[in-house]
């Protein structure tokens, strides 16, 4: 009855939800280090037909599902059973959503009865207070269930932006899943340096400004994306005089690159990307909805440097860093795919007067 909704669904985020190697990996290893707690708080929102069908359950074991895979049906993820099967909300975040098991096909879920289809995490509570979030806050916001420490924020990003009075979620994020609208989201401009001369230090200033995302950049897993700032300057005779955010081995930006993301501490106050070990936010260095930050560059210019100089700025990023998900695919025993680096903006300037 739906063959283009269907489609759409077919290559979405939400299809995926639960298939995506590098989400299992995670999984995984989530399941293992808090011995099995962490479950049910993926699953509400990765798989939902999987949690409700006893597929996954507390302390259920890692080993439990290599041995008896998720159904066809819990595999799909979020499927239309979710999205149009909440009746009601009865918190902001962690799942904390109702079904209406009537919308359910219980056909595709034979491991059991499916007649209660309250969530298990619908007590956990956000501390937004904002009682005109849409249903999308139910997964899209989220707290570490163990410390309470906001750990996903995206609905509330939007909320404290001018876009929240007339611009909703499905405005640029079409339904079913699929990705935001392609278009300039982020500005990058360099700004004209004061003069120096040769011998002297240089100071270049670059303005980054998130022009469109209705949201932080980056948002939802921002303990694991990849967004940085890549600035590189080279003189009239080919040499480069200075180059920040270049990668590694892995891909990774290096130590001392401008990077936009969270960072949280464990108990013991050390830096963690593991949201099950989140106790403080550490680093929040993004770009808020309609915001822009500008990054300082210092360098020397040497003495026999040969004018005009050439400055270019480019911020790239990834879903997750190289080194992370080769960690993942051995984590899993199974080939990660790759995760291509995509440039968000970038610009270009020409500095005369230098060496001239």
């Amino acid at each position: 009855c739906h063959p283009a909704e269907l489609a759409a669904w077919s290559d979405s985020a939400h299809a995926q939800a639960a298939a995506r190697p590098f989400y299992r990996a995670w999984f995984k290893m989530a399941d293992q280090r808090t011995n099995g707690e962490i479950g049910p708080f993926c699953a509400g929102c990765h798989t939902p037909i999987g949690l409700f069908s006893g597929q996954i359950r507390s302390r259920w074991g890692w080993k439990g599902q290599e041995q008896s895979p998720l159904s066809p049906a819990a595999a799909q993820g979020v499927t239309c059973a979710l999205c149009h099967g909440i009746v009601a909300l009865t918190g902001e975040a962690n799942g904390a959503y109702v079904l209406d098991p009537a919308r359910l096909d219980h056909a595709s879920t034979p491991h059991s009865p499916l007649s209660d289809l309250h969530s298990p995490l619908s007590t956990l509570q956000s501390p937004i207070s904002n009682p005109h979030s849409p249903p999308c806050a139910a997964c899209h916001e989220a707290t570490n269930p163990a410390s309470g420490l906001p750990v996903m924020t995206t609905v509330s990003e939007w909320q404290a932006s001018p876009y929240a009075a007339d611009t909703a979620c499905v405005d640029c994020h079409p339904a079913h899943g699929q990705p935001a609208q392609k278009g300039e989201v982020v500005a990058v401009e360099i700004l004209p340096p004061a003069d120096a001369s040769p011998g002297q230090d240089m100071e270049i200033r670059v303005r980054v400004r998130n022009i469109a995302a209705g949201h932080s950049l980056p948002t939802g897993a921002s303990e694991l994306r990849q967004l940085w700032l890549e600035m590189r300057v080279t003189d009239a005779a080919g040499r480069e005089l200075y180059h920040s955010g270049g990668v590694d081995d892995f891909g990774d930006p290096l130590p001392g690159s401008v990077t936009y993301g969270v960072v949280w501490q464990d108990a013991d106050g050390h830096p963690t990307d593991r949201l099950w070990e989140a106790e403080r936010l550490l680093r929040d260095h993004r770009l808020p909805a309609a915001g822009a930050m500008t990054e300082r560059f210092r360098f020397s210019l040497p003495a026999d440097v040969v004018g005009p100089l050439q400055v270019q700025a480019r911020l790239q990023f990834r879903r997750a860093g190289g080194y992370l998900t080769e960690l993942m695919g051995i984590y899993l025993a199974e080939a990660m795919p790759p995760n291509e680096v995509e440039v968000w903006g970038e610009d270009a300037l020409v500095v005369d007067g230098v060496g001239e």
